[in-house]
């Protein structure tokens, strides 16, 4: 992750969502933060024990008093995406995009691999996998090129259209046309350029070969829709990424200025910066630092441990970190917070509050909170 081309994602929410290809992704004003959290889902692995009392708190934050809310966006699928009827095919459709995805993540590098930023009902979209070409009303916002729209299959049994016919469609749309419809159409599309076009990730079809692989093993459909346990896994894991991330992002966006300002406008000297902040933060969970974590790997990750012993290494190096977030005002971490479990539990949850409460402050929601690892997960 560490590249000299390392550029953490934009969140000018005004201007959604990624680096340097955009998709459009809008929130209805009335939808709040909070219906936006993760909602329980009967197989979804519980939240981490360290973070359930304080997600209980958090989840009472009021919305901010903002007549045009900015889109609430993620950099992966934030796990309430993978529920409902369709939750098996996305299981299985993630397990496709996630290499991609992660690669794009990791990197954060070159004109293909772009990180993009989505709003949970966009992710949904691009792990449905209907990466087709539809007829464009005029007008339509679409941001990618004509040349690659056209590059989109044509859907399963599509009707053939005369070039007359599709002619008008095009540009004489029904002046009635809903604008959500269009702005839906418009995202998409887009995703479907995104994920098929630049990813090379064919539309989803239960029966595409090769099959996609876990834990270095292909998973067939069939598979997928017997085992929930390995729903649980994969979404535990991206839960762990997507926590990673967050905090990772969130450290160079708040620190953004004051790198900047030690740097004095030498850019050498400021990305150096970034990434001696980077590598700290990585070895806030692990000594060996990195954001993947590998379903099949031994890593201990200290801050979700079960033992609070463990918990204390990640917390009082997450802490010393802190000391430079604007509005964190968090006591540091010392000797007498470790005297006992009850003393440490304190600080611990004392610290998760107020950085979920600055996060939400600057991102309009709350971080993406880890959950507990599977028992099937062998570490």
């Amino acid at each position: 992750m560490a590249s000299g081309n390392f550029s953490p994602p934009q969140f000018d929410q005004t201007d959604t969502p990624v680096l340097r290809s955009k998709v459009v992704t809008d929130r209805p004003a009335n939808q709040t933060s909070q219906q936006m959290s993760i909602k329980p889902v009967d197989w979804h692995p519980p939240i981490h024990s360290a973070w359930a009392a304080v997600e209980e708190i958090v989840r009472k934050i009021p919305d901010h008093d903002d007549a045009s809310p900015a889109p609430l966006v993620y950099g992966l699928p934030p796990v309430h995406a993978f529920s409902g009827e369709t939750a098996n095919s996305r299981i299985h459709h993630w397990l496709r995009l996630r290499p991609h995805c992660y690669s794009a993540l990791f990197a954060q590098h070159g004109d293909v691999d772009i990180p993009i930023l989505l709003t949970t009902g966009a992710w949904r979209t691009a792990l449905d996998g209907h990466y087709y070409s539809f007829p464009i009303p005029k007008g339509t916002n679409v941001r990618s090129s004509v040349a690659d729209i056209r590059k989109l299959a044509k859907p399963p049994n599509a009707p053939t259209v005369t070039g007359k016919r599709k002619e008008q469609s095009v540009s004489n749309p029904n002046k009635k046309t809903d604008a959500k419809k269009a702005r839906r159409l418009a995202e998409r599309i887009d995703i479907g350029v995104h994920f098929n076009i630049r990813y090379g990730v064919p539309p989803y079809s239960p029966n595409l070969q090769p099959w996609p692989k876990w834990c270095n093993k292909e998973v067939t459909r069939v598979q997928v829709e017997r085992d929930r346990n390995l729903w649980a896994e994969v979404v535990w894991e991206l839960s762990t990424i997507h926590f990673r991330m967050d905090l990772i992002w969130f450290d160079q966006d708040i620190m953004d200025e004051k790198h900047k300002a030690q740097a004095r406008g030498d850019a050498a000297h400021e990305l150096d910066l970034r990434l001696d902040r980077l590598s700290q933060f990585m070895q806030v969970w692990h000594l060996q630092g990195g954001v993947h974590v590998a379903p099949e790997s031994a890593e201990v990750d200290w801050l979700v441990s079960t033992d609070w012993r463990t918990r204390r290494t990640g917390v009082a190096r997450w802490s010393s970190l802190t000391r430079d977030w604007p509005g964190m005002e968090l006591e540091p971490f010392s000797a007498r917070h470790s005297v006992s479990e009850d003393v440490f539990l304190v600080y611990e949850r004392n610290m998760y509050e107020k950085y979920c409460r600055l996060y939400h402050a600057h991102r309009g929601r709350l971080p993406v909170l880890p959950l507990t690892r599977p028992s099937t997960v062998s570490w």
